[in-house]
């Protein structure tokens, strides 16, 4: 079975001495690409959704290996006073950084859950594309959780 390192082995050699139309060389363009495989590769882990309470509640968090990603809640629009799910992003780096925003509404539960999941696909391409760790917050127990 070929490894990654095979196939980036591979594709130097299948790649030597060719630029593309900026006359950057070929093989950045390839090793961009497997970064950004293998990134999805460790960002593959799912988001782990929960209640913030043990009981009945409309206020969820999103983890990923124990570290906060996002929070989703029910809330009341005002002057309207129509319900909707708010969501948020808590990663570390800014928005200008991440290129997309980390907070907003929606009318529906699912909305804001589907725009959440948006952003760590998001978070998670920027993560390969600028070579940096995504930064999260540290989970915290919860009032369920024993110890």
């Amino acid at each position: 079975m070929m490894t990654s390192a095979d196939a980036k082995a591979f594709a130097r050699v299948q790649h030597a001495g060719q630029t593309d139309k900026a006359g950057v060389p070929s093989i950045k363009h390839v090793e961009r690409i497997a970064s950004a495989a293998e990134m999805r590769v460790h960002h593959a882990h799912p988001l782990t959704w929960r209640p913030t309470w043990p009981e009945d509640c409309h206020d969820f968090v999103a983890s990923v290996d124990g570290h906060l990603f996002a929070r989703v809640y029910k809330t009341i629009s005002v002057p309207t006073w129509a319900p909707q799910w708010a969501w948020s992003i808590l990663l570390k780096q800014s928005p200008s950084a991440l290129g997309f925003e980390k907070s907003g509404t929606a009318e529906t539960k699912g909305q804001a859950v589907a725009a959440v999941r948006e952003r760590w696909v998001l978070a998670c391409e920027w993560s390969a594309e600028a070579g940096k760790p995504l930064i999260m917050r540290r989970d915290v127990r919860w009032p369920d959780q024993e110890g």
